[in-house]
């Protein structure tokens, strides 16, 4: 997850869009300063005596409108700081510690839960008490809707473990007896067992569904009996919500990204310089030679 963020938030800083309201210079009028809302156009002759007529439109502002999107696509606040905005350059810096700081919270919360959850599961369900729970208990099923998976593993003693033979795997169905048998017969005289494939469909099966509840260690007559599974499903439900609010927080952080590049380059089309910017003003009117020294009031207004 973290490598996408990263990604999307270099994809960002990179889009054609920061270009966008940049100063353009006409190609016959390379030294000309030209109103934002002023139009020019140029005629050339070409040696064939052609004419065309090339249009554009030059902007000229104060700050970069490319160059805060740039800066705040990659940092969110840089672009603010760029056209003078401090409190606006807290405020994004702030909101991306908040979310860069969630996301990992709940990002570890999630990790840590899940390896508890997977080792939980591995204490308390083991699939030769679901294969013969099967016999007995018509709620269980080898051969049901959903399925596990096992494979023969044989003794290593240099790594003191036992190991995956390829090309043992097998479906665990109403014919696993068989299957096993023919194993034997191949492996016979090897040291082997036969382990469930361990994977991320393993995990979800053993807990959600029925047919799988005769493997927990404490079931008794049917899948509500086992307080070790309904614990184990609160537990998956737990990393599940905390890795999706992880997640949400990490979608926040694009948000921030977007929201502050588009928000600078807004600041630095409207920035103006305390020269450039309007201003105003109100002053006594004067006059010694009347009979009242305050006549009136003049209101300024200069842009």
């Amino acid at each position: 997850m973290f490598k996408k963020l990263v990604l999307t938030v270099l994809i960002l800083s990179l889009m054609p869009a920061i270009i966008m309201a940049q100063h353009f210079d006409l190609q016959s009028f390379k030294n000309t300063t030209m109103d934002s809302r002023q139009f020019m156009y140029s005629m050339q002759q070409k040696n064939n005596d052609d004419v065309w007529i090339e249009d554009s439109v030059a902007y000229e502002y104060e700050k970069s409108p490319g160059k805060a999107f740039l800066m705040s696509a990659i940092i969110p606040g840089a672009g603010e700081f760029y056209t003078g905005h401090w409190g606006r350059t807290i405020g994004f810096l702030s909101m991306e510690a908040l979310f860069w700081t969630m996301y990992f919270v709940k990002n570890a919360e999630g990790e840590d839960i899940e390896d508890e959850y997977l080792k939980y599961a591995d204490n308390h369900w083991d699939m030769n008490n679901w294969i013969v729970g099967t016999a007995s208990n018509e709620g269980c099923k080898l051969d049901g809707s959903h399925h596990l998976y096992a494979i023969l593993k044989t003794w290593d003693s240099d790594k003191g473990e036992y190991i995956a033979v390829e090309g043992t795997e097998f479906r665990i169905d109403d014919n696993y007896q068989w299957k096993v048998d023919s194993l034997n017969i191949l492996y016979g005289s090897v040291n082997y067992i036969i382990d469930p494939i361990k994977n991320r469909d393993y995990y979800e099966n053993i807990g959600k569904y029925d047919q799988f509840s005769c493997g927990w260690d404490d079931f008794e007559n049917d899948s509500t009996t086992s307080k070790n599974r309904k614990h184990y499903i609160n537990r998956r439900e737990d990393s599940n919500n905390a890795l999706k609010a992880a997640g949400q927080f990490g979608t926040a952080v694009i948000i921030n990204h977007i929201v502050s590049a588009i928000h600078a380059q807004i600041l630095a089309k409207n920035y103006k310089s305390d020269e450039q910017a309007m201003k105003w003003g109100v002053e006594l009117m004067t006059d010694y030679r009347e009979k009242y020294l305050v006549n009136g009031l003049n209101f300024s207004l200069r842009f």
